[in-house]
C-alpha cells in the first residue's frame, strides 16, 4: 500500500518529468527506498527539516562569505553535497540496522529519529553561527547552550560505547 507521502511524490515526480520512462522508473525506485528508510510520516517530517536545514545553512554561508568577502568556489559546493551524502548514510545505515539486527525492530524509529535530531542540532548551529557573522543579535549564550546539548549527547553516546567495549564476552567454561 502506497502511503499519502509516497503518492504526492510520486506524481509530483510524473508530472515534472513528462514522458521520459527510464527518468520516472528511477524516480519512483528513489522514492519508494525514501519511503523504506524514512517509515514513518513523523520521522519523514524530520528528515524534511534536516533537508531544509542544510539549504538554510548553505544559504545563510554563502551569503556570510559574500559580506566578508571570502569568495564562493565549487569546492564549498562539494562540501555541501559530501555533508548531504554523508547524512544520508547514517540514516540509512540506522535505518537497515534499525530492520535487520536482531532484536532492534522496535527501535529502528526510535534510532532513525535520534540521528535525525543530531543532525537538525549541528544544522542548527551552523545556520545561527552564520547568522550571528551576518549581525544578526542571538539571544545572549544561545548557541553556547546548543553546543553544550550537542556535547552532551555525543559524550553519553560515547559512554555507552566504552562500556559496551568494556564488556568481555563470556566464556562457555564459566
Amino acid at each position: 500500500m502506497i502511503d499519502r507521502f509516497t503518492q504526492g511524490a510520486l506524481s509530483f515526480w510524473a508530472q515534472l518529468l513528462g514522458g521520459n520512462a527510464w527518468v520516472k522508473a528511477i524516480s519512483i525506485s528513489f522514492g519508494a527506498a525514501l519511503a523504506w528508510i524514512l517509515p514513518s510520516q513523523a520521522v519523514r517530517d524530520t528528515g524534511i527539516a534536516c533537508i531544509v536545514l542544510v539549504a538554510l545553512d548553505t544559504i545563510t554561508g554563502m551569503v556570510a562569505a559574500i559580506r566578508s568577502g571570502k569568495p564562493i568556489s565549487s569546492a564549498k559546493f562539494s562540501r555541501v553535497l559530501s555533508k548531504l551524502i554523508a547524512y544520508g548514510s547514517v540514516v540509512s545505515v540506522v535505518s537497515i540496522c534499525g530492520k535487520y539486527l536482531p532484536g532492534m525492530v522496535d527501535f529502528r524509529i526510535p534510532l532513525i529519529t535520534a540521528s535525525l535530531y543530531l543532525i537538525l542540532a549541528t544544522e542548527g548551529i551552523s545556520v545561527l553561527e552564520n547568522a550571528a557573522s551576518l549581525g544578526v543579535q542571538l539571544p545572549p549564550g544561545l548557541v553556547k547552550w546548543l553546543k553544550g546539548k550537542l556535547n552532551d549527547q555525543i559524550d553519553s553516546i560515547q559512554k555507552e560505547d566504552q562500556i559496551g567495549s568494556n564488556l568481555q564476552p563470556r566464556n562457555e567454561n564459566d
